[in-house]
């Protein structure tokens, strides 16, 4: 992970595995809600520097990019008729998602000697699909 002067901060992650590991949790979304693992921060520099805890609380919080694990039964349903929306689902399980800053229910699992966190969004709170590599998607703080 790198920090510029202007609070950017760039992750570089070898995997996708090491960004977005495989962690179980004990939530399901219901109605609407899809649930997302937030990239995970990391805990070393590129050059083995080990960062401050609050260093990587500051950038597990503000990070955007995150992972759909799970949809409720009614994600991309018209709340009316339950019939699926007309030009489908704008994301599935698996694919890598901008997600908002603010909202959501979050909640932390703990994995190893950190924690991995994990969003719950109404299927309306959605910014964009992300189509390139999740790893190098920059956070700006």
């Amino acid at each position: 992970m790198k920090t510029n002067l202007a609070g950017v901060i760039t992750s570089n992650f070898e995997s996708i595995e090491e960004a977005f590991p495989d962690v179980k949790h004990d939530r399901e979304p219901l109605l609407s809600n899809y649930l997302v693992q937030v990239r995970r921060a990391k805990n070393t520099t590129k050059g083995g520097i080990v960062l401050p805890e609050d260093v990587r609380k500051s950038e597990a919080s503000n990070t955007t990019i995150a992972k759909v694990v799970g949809l409720g039964p009614l994600c991309f349903k018209n709340p009316h008729t339950l019939e699926p929306w007309p030009e489908g689902p704008s994301f599935k399980v698996g694919d890598f998602l901008q997600i908002p800053r603010y909202g959501g229910s979050r909640f932390s699992v703990p994995w190893k000697d950190e924690e991995v966190d994990f969003v719950l969004f109404d299927h309306l709170q959605q910014l964009a699909r992300i189509t390139g590599d999740p790893r190098k998607i920059t956070t700006y703080l």
